[in-house]
C-alpha cells in the first residue's frame, strides 16, 4: 500500500511569493541579543525524501546566502521524516518518550545549537482519499497544549511549544496518515527554530499556499521568504546584520 500521508499537502506549500503563497504570520523571542550559531540544523518533517530534500538544501541555501551556518539534516537524522516507522512506535507512549530522548540526545552529541523544523500543520479542503473509503477532511491538531501557533489563531504565546525534541515527538505522532490523496486546496506550513542550549522556541512563522508549480522553485521563494522574516527581526546574526535587537 502506498504512503503518501499528510506530506503532500506539506510538499505543497513548501512555497514562496506571489499569488500562489505567502507568510501568513511570524513571531520571535524577546532577546535582546541576535543568536549566531555555528552548527544549525534544518529539518523539515516529511516522509517524502524528495521533498524533505528540496526543502532543507532551499533553506540551507538562503541562510548560508545571508552567513548562518546551516546545514540538511536528512542524512543525519533520517527518521525525522520516516511516516511508517515512525508511527509504528508513536502508538506507545513509552516508546515515544524514548523517540525524544534519543533524538535529544543525538543532537547534543552532533553538537548542534539550533534546529530549524519545518512542518505541515494544516490543510482546508475535503480530499479523495484512495482507498475505497469516503472522502474526509483532514485537520491536524495543534501543538502546544491549548495555545495555537503564536500568531496563528490570535495567540502569541511561546510557552506553548516546548523543547525541540518535544516538537520532534508531536510531529511523530501527528504529521502522518496513511493513505494516497489527490487534488490540492489550501495548505498551511509551520517553521520553528528553537535554540539547542535553551530548549527555547525563538522564531515561528507559518506559511500558506493554495498551489504550486514547481517544488524546487517554490521551495526557494518560501525560504526566501522566511530567511528576510528571520533577517527583519534579527533572530540571527547575519551578513550586514547587527547583533543587538533594534529598539523600538
Amino acid at each position: 500500500m502506498r504512503i503518501i500521508t499528510i506530506f503532500i499537502f506539506t510538499l505543497l506549500v513548501a512555497t514562496g511569493c506571489g499569488p500562489s503563497s505567502n507568510l501568513m504570520s511570524s513571531w520571535s523571542g524577546e532577546s535582546e541579543e541576535a543568536k549566531k550559531y555555528h552548527k544549525l540544523y534544518v529539518m523539515a518533517m516529511f516522509p517524502n525524501m524528495e521533498t524533505r530534500v528540496a526543502v532543507e538544501n532551499a533553506m540551507v541555501d538562503a541562510l548560508v546566502a545571508k552567513g548562518v551556518r546551516a546545514m540538511v539534516s536528512y542524512d543525519e537524522f533520517p527518521m525525522a521524516g520516516k511516516a511508517k516507522e515512525l508511527m509504528g512506535m508513536a502508538r506507545d507512549s513509552a516508546m515515544l518518550e524514548s523517540v525524544k530522548q534519543s533524538f535529544k540526545e543525538k543532537v547534543i552529541r552532533k553538537e548542534a545549537d539550533g534546529i530549524f523544523m519545518i512542518s505541515a500543520f494544516d490543510i482546508q479542503k475535503t480530499k479523495e482519499y484512495h482507498q475505497g473509503g469516503p472522502s474526509i477532511t483532514i485537520a491536524a491538531p495543534v501543538y502546544g497544549n491549548s495555545y495555537p501557533y503564536p500568531g496563528y489563531g490570535g495567540s502569541s504565546s511561546p510557552y506553548a511549544y516546548g523543547s525541540y525534541y518535544d516538537y520532534y515527538a508531536y510531529n511523530v505522532a501527528t504529521a502522518h496518515s496513511e493513505g494516497y490523496y489527490t487534488t490540492s486546496s489550501t495548505y498551511y506550513l509551520q517553521n520553528n527554530l528553537f535554540d539547542v542550549a535553551s530548549e527555547q522556541l525563538i522564531y515561528s512563522s507559518q506559511s500558506k499556499t493554495i498551489d504550486y508549480k514547481d517544488l524546487n522553485d517554490e521551495s526557494a521563494k518560501l525560504s526566501g521568504l522566511i530567511v528576510e522574516d528571520i533577517t527583519a527581526k534579527n533572530v540571527l546574526v547575519t551578513k550586514n546584520v547587527k547583533t543587538k535587537k533594534t529598539e523600538d
